[in-house]
């Protein structure tokens, strides 16, 4: 069955839609931090209290776990991580391994420009 959203009342749309937008946010911050984050300093970032942060981070994990998704979200005291998942972590190593290609284009001596490719 497909609801047409002119069928969701305007309350609930603009509701999922702060949600989805708080959502968002919270994932990238733990993209961005690299690092476990507290409740408190995720709740302060998106102006929510603790118990709203808390249950969209558990909704992110669900979620994750059920789309089998190559991340996850991890609890350390208190604190979140967005984490790769371990059975992941053998493509990550080969990637690791590969040597980046650099080029030296125009390049006086001494005067070294290093491009990725």
């Amino acid at each position: 069955m497909t609801l047409s959203l002119h069928i969701i009342p305007a309350r609930s749309r603009r509701k999922n839609s702060e949600y989805k937008k708080l959502e968002a946010v919270v994932e990238a911050i733990l993209f961005s931090m690299g690092e476990a984050v507290e409740i408190e300093r995720l709740a302060a970032a998106v102006d929510h209290d603790e118990d709203t942060v808390r249950k969209i981070i558990r909704s992110m994990m669900t979620r994750y776990d059920e789309e089998d998704r190559g991340i996850h979200l991890i609890e350390l005291d208190g604190s979140f991580q967005l984490c790769t998942k371990p059975e992941m972590y053998e493509y990550l190593i080969k990637v690791a391994h590969i040597p980046k290609k650099t080029c030296f284009d125009g390049c006086a001596f001494g005067n070294v420009i290093y491009c990725c490719l």
